[in-house]
């Protein structure tokens, strides 16, 4: 889950795209360094066609003795490679699409953006009519009205903002 935050400037994702991509990153990076400290089995431990069933994927293991670690076998999985290569960039790819939902509150910058009591001042040195003042209080009500049907929440990829 990401909040969608006002910074006093601009609507903001909490936490931003990048941290979350360095949070992935980083989860990605300490399971793999994981599999270096796991001694991986040899051939007199599980048998060359035991090792097949278990993953056909992953080189056999050759030879007697210490085989490296896990981590070793898993740097020369294709498959688990293309899925950490897809983990390191799934957020990323989010990216342009979390910045779309939040242009849909830019139509509200004013709102946070411009100085009200200025604004009020702005528009008293008018000499306002009545129907003036009646027609700002409608387009108040309008965007009111407006922002009440924003939706509360956005999916977009693996996020809710």
């Amino acid at each position: 889950e990401v909040d969608l935050q006002m910074n006093g400037l601009a609507v903001c994702l909490n936490p931003t795209i990048d941290e979350i991509q360095s949070a992935i990153n980083g989860g990605a990076v300490a399971i793999l360094k994981c599999s270096k400290m796991i001694e991986a089995w040899d051939t007199v431990t599980i048998p060359k066609n035991v090792q097949l069933i278990l993953n056909p994927n992953l080189p056999p293991v050759m030879g007697t003795g210490s085989q490296g670690t896990f981590y070793d076998r898993v740097a020369q999985d294709k498959e688990i490679l293309k899925v950490v290569l897809l983990l390191t960039g799934s957020i990323y790819s989010a990216k342009e699409e979390a910045e779309k939902v939040i242009r849909t509150f830019d139509p509200y910058h004013w709102l946070w953006a411009d100085d009200v009591e200025a604004s009020y001042q702005e528009f008293q040195e008018t000499k306002p009519t009545l129907d003036e003042f009646e027609r700002k209080l409608r387009d108040f009500a309008t965007t009111e009205e407006n922002i009440v049907q924003v939706q509360a929440e956005f999916q977009v990829s693996a996020l809710s903002l």
